[in-house]
């Protein structure tokens, strides 16, 4: 009974968390005008997650500790940001003209090889965020190290897409979670499933650098 209680309180501790996390993340989103804060934002709230499972809890008051990583990656954040929304644009143009001009076979051909394209797009996006916050790097070498990451560990990336389009569901049939648990959790369980593979790459690292200074 007593394991039970301390689960319970557990998943409590870690829903109201993830909801202070959402909270912060909306708000900071809007500071940033949405289109200039949605990715300091979203870096900030994977360094908070980061934050938690290094020190077992925040060192500083939540909100404060938010701001600081908002503040301190929001011009290295927005120039991701801006190569992710080329991305996300060039997609949706690609989408769109398929859709206006029937190209048959062609087409279809384009269309799948788009939607595969938009999947990868979106795994990349599940590792981009971890590694960024675990490794002080350049853009191009977070988005390196984030491929790598997902097609030399196939099993963790099945894993957070399966996770992802679980929440996806739970948040179509049950939309107001929305507004409560928002990104958060995505960024939780990315975070949590691409963790020890993070640890591996850091350890990778300090051996080569070992090894380079000998």
């Amino acid at each position: 009974m007593e394991k039970f209680m301390n689960g319970y309180q557990k998943i409590g501790e870690i829903g109201l968390d993830l909801f202070l996390l959402n909270l912060c993340w909306t708000l900071f989103t809007l500071l940033g005008g949405v289109i200039f804060g949605v990715f300091p934002a979203t870096t900030a709230l994977y360094a908070c997650i980061r934050h938690k499972e290094m020190y077992g809890g925040y060192k500083e008051r939540l909100y404060k500790l938010f701001w600081k990583y908002y503040k301190q990656e929001f011009i290295k954040a927005n120039k991701l940001g801006l190569i992710l929304y080329l991305t996300m644009l060039v997609l949706y143009i690609d989408f769109r003209l398929l859709g206006i001009f029937n190209m048959g076979v062609m087409g279809t051909v384009a269309v799948t090889i788009l939607t595969l394209l938009t999947v990868l797009f979106i795994l990349l996006l599940m590792h981009l965020f971890p590694i960024y916050v675990q490794f002080e790097d350049s853009i191009f070498n977070y988005i390196k190290r984030s491929f790598i990451l997902m097609v030399g560990k196939p099993k963790d990336t099945i894993v957070a897409a399966i996770l992802a389009a679980i929440i996806v569901i739970v948040y179509y049939n049950l939309p107001g979670l929305i507004p409560v648990f928002g990104l958060s959790i995505f960024a939780y369980i990315s975070f949590r499933v691409v963790l020890v593979d993070i640890f591996k790459l850091k350890k990778v690292g300090a051996e080569h650098l070992t090894e380079s200074q000998n």
